[in-house]
C-alpha cells in the first residue's frame, strides 16, 4: 500500500473516530476525548490511535478502558462509513504530548518570572542588560589605564 493511501486512510480514521466521539459513543468516560493522531502500519492492518483529554488528564486510564470495550463497535462503524473491506486492528493510547507541552510552558513562565523578580530585587531594569555589558567594558578600560600609568 502506498504511503499516500495510508496517510489518507489514517486521516479518515481520525476524522471518523472523532465524529463517533461527538455523536455515537455514549460512554461517559469518553466525554471530552479527542483523537489527535492515527498511525498505521505499512500494510494498514494495524493502527495506533492516539487520544487526548480536553479537560482533566486524570481520566486517561478510564478513557483507554472505554476504548478497549468499544473497539469492536468502532471498527464496525468505520467499516460502514468508509466502505473498507478490511479495517485495521486498532490500539488506543493516551497522547500526553499536549499535557507535557503545557507543563513545559508553565515551567518556562515560572523561570522567567523568577528572573524578573531577581532583577527587580537587585535594582536592575529589564532594559539594563545592555548597560551591564558596557560596565564590564569600562572596567577593562580602567585596568588598561592602570597598566600604562
Amino acid at each position: 500500500m502506498t504511503v499516500q493511501r495510508s496517510d489518507r486512510l489514517a486521516s479518515l480514521l481520525r476524522q471518523e473516530i472523532n465524529e463517533m466521539l461527538q455523536r455515537g459513543l455514549k460512554d461517559p468516560r469518553l466525554a471530552g476525548v479527542s483523537v489527535t493522531r492515527v498511525e498505521l502500519s505499512a500494510d494498514c492492518r494495524h493502527g495506533r490511535v492516539l487520544f487526548t483529554l480536553l479537560a482533566d488528564q486524570s481520566g486517561a486510564e478510564g478513557a483507554g478502558q472505554a476504548f478497549v470495550g468499544a473497539v469492536g463497535y468502532i471498527r464496525r462503524q468505520l467499516g460502514r462509513a468508509l466502505r473498507l473491506r478490511q479495517i485495521p486492528e486498532l490500539r488506543f493510547e493516551h497522547d500526553a504530548v499536549l499535557h507535557q507541552a503545557t507543563d513545559v510552558r508553565l515551567l518556562i513562565d515560572k523561570v522567567v518570572q523568577e528572573d524578573r523578580e531577581r532583577q527587580i530585587a537587585r535594582g536592575d531594569a529589564l532594559e539594563g542588560d545592555g548597560d551591564s555589558a558596557a560596565d564590564g567594558d569600562d572596567a577593562a578600560d580602567d585596568d588598561g589605564d592602570r597598566e600604562e600609568a
